[in-house]
């Protein structure tokens, strides 16, 4: 599905921590925002918002700016709050389960229910009540009821125990995928496909420059999902 991508060797070292700027890229591809991929129109007019009030890094990667762009447009993220980095994005900076776990909830619009406690709390219970978490790990995450798991979570925090030293460890490359995936399970950008050709909304709005409330947007006889797969310029009658 594109979501996610290797590095330029080809491999996907997929127990390399994730820093934020990566993070962004899968993050958005979990809700069918392939932000390596915007068409050139969706970069003109995201570019003109963020550069308004952009991050003041400098060491954002090339590839990667229209995600942290997009991420800091629909706030996903933004600079820290306080400290020697204060407004900074620091995309070079790994980031915690419990970071990721809450801006993937709130990227995908799960439910959230104020539980009180650690300001991750109410994030970490959402996932696992919608089995986001990769499985294997704590047989709390995997088959705990959300009742049964709150009052397991609450314990292991007042205990400073093994799953709070983990969930404020760094995320894996391999973890993350696992989550994203788990939330396309859960809860699948592309079924919000209103010509109901095979592009999702979102895919025709911010890659493809098409029309999503028709699926054929240059009349040429072909829908717009079949004209990607040929390799073809859905907006062009004539090829």
């Amino acid at each position: 599905r594109g979501v996610i991508r290797g590095y330029q060797d080809g491999s996907f070292k997929p127990d390399n921590a994730l820093s934020r700027e990566e993070f962004l890229q899968v993050d958005l591809g979990g809700i069918c925002v392939a932000c390596q991929s915007f068409s050139d129109e969706y970069k003109a007019t995201l570019l003109a918002t963020y550069s308004a009030d952009p991050f003041p890094d400098t060491d954002i990667n090339p590839d990667l700016l229209y995600c942290v762009a997009e991420g800091k447009t629909r706030d996903i993220v933004s600079g820290y709050a306080a400290g020697e980095d204060e407004g900074y994005f620091v995309p070079k900076q790994f980031i915690s389960r419990a970071e990721a776990t809450k801006v993937l909830v709130q990227t995908a619009g799960l439910t959230v229910s104020d539980s009180g406690g650690v300001w991750y709390a109410s994030y970490i219970k959402s996932a696992q009540e919608n089995h986001i978490f990769p499985t294997g790990r704590f047989n709390e995450l995997d088959g705990a009821t959300a009742a049964e798991f709150s009052k397991w979570f609450d314990a292991d925090q007042a205990a400073n125990g093994e799953f709070k030293q983990w969930i404020e460890g760094y995320i894996s490359r391999a973890e993350f995928a696992m989550m994203a995936s788990n939330l396309i399970a859960v809860k699948d950008c592309r079924t919000l496909d209103s010509d109901g050709e095979g592009l999702s909304d979102t895919e025709e709005d911010l890659i493809y420059n098409t029309d999503k409330y028709a699926s054929d947007t240059d009349g040429g006889g072909v829908n717009d999902f079949d004209e990607v797969v040929r390799g073809t310029d859905p907006n062009v009658k004539s090829d």
